[in-house]
């Protein structure tokens, strides 16, 4: 089975997206995929981690300057829509893989659309529900989604996969958790993670 996952990281985008399609990519190579990825070159962009675990990268040349913040999920891509299929079109390089993965706030139905004669599949990794996809599959994780979240975003032959038992956790953390000793009492500690980047300095 062939994957290509299209992802981005960077300083606004934070490295979650990238880390969890690490995640799943590392599981489906497990299984016997042939998984390579396509990431755009953005400033703090951490492909490194992608090839550091042997994975090949198709690296899309870097947008121009622009200020995207962390909220503007639509300037997240960096060029256009149009231009980011195509790229990611010669990307391909005539492959037409098995299953393209994207985990992209910043992609919606319409690059879907234009991928969908490239590809067999398509699965889309969303937290937002807030924009369509044409997509086989939508996995979101978030705690406790409404089964209705979609309703209307997606194909009605869509399958979904929603809640938090479908997260995307590396292995450690299961390991983690066999050696914490059992807890009683009151709950004093909590750890709160970012995704590997502050840029509204929430922690300062």
């Amino acid at each position: 089975m062939k994957v290509v996952i299209r992802v981005d990281s960077s300083h606004p985008m934070g490295s979650g997206h990238l880390v969890r399609c690490r995640t799943l990519a590392e599981e489906l190579r497990l299984r016997g995929a042939d998984v390579r990825f396509i990431c755009r070159d953005h400033p703090g962009n951490l492909v490194h981690l992608l090839t550091r675990s042997a994975f090949s990268v198709t690296v899309l040349p870097g947008p121009p300057l622009c200020e995207s913040t962390a909220e503007d999920y639509t300037q997240w891509l960096g060029v256009s829509s149009e231009t980011d299929a195509a790229e990611t079109i010669e990307a391909l390089e005539g492959e037409i893989p098995d299953w393209l993965i994207v985990d992209h706030y910043g992609l919606d139905r319409s690059w879907q659309e234009k991928l969908r004669p490239q590809v067999n599949k398509i699965l889309v990794i969303d937290d937002l529900a807030n924009r369509p996809h044409d997509c086989d599959v939508l996995l979101d994780q978030n705690y406790q989604l409404p089964n209705h979240s979609y309703e209307k975003l997606v194909p009605n032959d869509c399958q979904l996969l929603l809640g938090c038992h479908y997260a995307l956790l590396s292995p450690e953390y299961w390991q983690y958790r066999q050696t914490l000793a059992s807890r009683n009492g009151k709950l004093e500690r909590v750890l709160i993670f970012l995704g590997g980047t502050d840029p509204q300095n929430i922690t300062g």
